[in-house]
């Protein structure tokens, strides 16, 4: 519910469109990995959700120009660290840097900036320096083990995939929104003319794919991050053009009623599943 509420209050701030934060929050909450990750015991949706807090404030921060926000941007950061340790920073450092390039502004600090990385890094370390205080072994555990061993030698946990796992498996997780928005743009041939903020979430899902792939280690959930700003840019797609190609996204949505139904069918048929066609419909 969090997620849904960010997600809508990006779209309506940064957009400026009301619409666009309602269809962006409902695409996303259609996206199946999203309710994976709700129905899953693991840290990912924590995380995600701490990832599309600190990308909200940060942009409250360039829009509002409000500096309050610039310490809760760092506060989501650190409770993000806290939830996952530092990969937390990777897809908001990843759109903040998409964003900064398409704005063309210069990186520079601030003395708002320089506390609020102060105040990360006391937040971030915190639980890690009272545990390893108390237990000195930890320090290897944590380094070794889970920053090292998962991302470089990801067999240690049996989570080693090839390069082109994510690149398969992220566009079917997806579906069906990923047809009719391919088709749309191709459509309309309207990838160059797309606003700012639109290329933002497009570059900055395609760089968080990218870099993920480069990792060894990987599962569906890890790449959950991406979906949201996926979500901003599918959404600011479908309210913009959806007049002009109706008949793209009723042959779409269709198709997808039809997959559902053979689906359905299938798990009925199916021995070794239970499933309650009641709770289905």
């Amino acid at each position: 519910i969090l997620q849904l509420l960010l997600i809508f209050k990006i779209g309506r701030l940064w957009f400026k469109d009301e619409k666009i934060g309602i269809a962006a929050a409902l695409i996303y909450f259609s996206f199946p990995i999203a309710l994976i990750a709700a129905r899953n015991l693991t840290t990912d949706a924590y995380l995600a959700t701490f990832i599309i807090w600190s990308i909200y404030l940060w942009l409250q921060v360039k829009v509002n120009n409000k500096k309050a926000y610039l310490y809760l941007f760092y506060i989501a950061l650190g409770l993000g660290f806290l939830t996952k340790g530092p990969v937390a920073f990777l897809p908001t450092t990843l759109f903040i840097l998409c964003y900064k390039i398409i704005y063309k502004e210069k990186p520079k600090l601030s003395i708002h900036s320089i506390s609020g990385l102060i105040l990360l890094l006391v937040l971030s370390v915190s639980w890690f320096a009272t545990i390893v205080a108390e237990k000195p072994a930890l320090w290897d555990y944590f380094i070794q083990e889970q920053i090292i061993a998962r991302t470089v030698a990801a067999e240690t946990f049996h989570r080693a995939k090839p390069i082109w796992f994510y690149l398969v498996f992220a566009p079917l997780l997806c579906l069906p929104w990923l047809v009719p928005i391919v088709l749309n743009l191709y459509k309309e041939k309207s990838i160059i003319s797309l606003n700012r903020e639109t290329k933002t979430c497009g570059y900055s899902a395609l760089a968080i794919l990218i870099t993920y792939s480069l990792f060894s280690s990987k599962l569906i959930l890890y790449i959950l991050p991406l979906y949201p700003v996926l979500a901003l840019f599918f959404g600011t797609i479908f309210i913009k053009h959806s007049e002009t190609s109706k008949k793209i996204y009723l042959i779409s949505f269709k198709g997808a009623y039809i997959l559902l139904g053979l689906i359905i069918i299938a798990l009925i048929i199916m021995p070794m599943i239970s499933f309650n066609i009641w709770l289905a419909l």
